[in-house]
């Protein structure tokens, strides 16, 4: 008896798990995320970030949707001015997020922006030490502040949570 309950239940968890959609996180596949567009608040960046998804992987998905990729490309030029050229901005606050969302992005699709060319993309990486954990949350933060230019007057207390960390 006691067998037969405890079968049932571990059942009823399997089922509810894959109901709800956990199971392919639990077996390291993509969770279902909405693509990168006009309509991303940043607590939904900012969501998608705090599910574990490396930033790698969803901006590869993003970068599939044509409306996503050309505000994608925007964001790549938007970066580029902030930080780039021949002298690189010291400014972490901005820099970090910045030069971390290109290099993510690049590396995914190289060929999704003429700004992925730039040579200082990595030697600005190299100097900082930034590794890929960090890099793939400061992408996020850059996201992030891009949704809350597209909204604003949208909640940013869990962006600016996360940017307190920058130093």
């Amino acid at each position: 008896m006691i067998r037969t309950y405890s079968a049932s239940l571990i059942m009823a968890a399997a089922a509810a798990i894959f109901i709800t959609g956990m199971a392919p996180n639990v077996l390291g596949a993509i969770p279902q995320v909405k693509p990168f567009d006009s309509t991303i608040l940043p607590q939904d960046v900012i969501n998608v970030y705090k599910s574990g998804l490396p930033f790698k992987q969803y901006i590869s998905e993003t970068i599939k949707h044509p409306a996503s990729l050309q505000i994608i490309k925007l964001d790549l030029g938007n970066a580029n001015l902030q930080c780039g050229g021949e002298v690189v901005r010291t400014n972490k606050v901005i820099c970090y997020p910045v030069i971390s969302f290109m290099n993510q992005t690049c590396t995914v699709g190289s060929t999704t922006s003429r700004n992925c060319e730039h040579s200082y993309i990595a030697e600005y990486l190299h100097s900082q030490k930034l590794n890929e954990t960090q890099q793939s949350k400061f992408s996020y933060v850059f996201l992030a502040k891009s949704a809350a230019e597209t909204h604003p007057g949208s909640p940013v207390e869990e962006l600016l949570a996360l940017t307190r960390g920058i130093k």
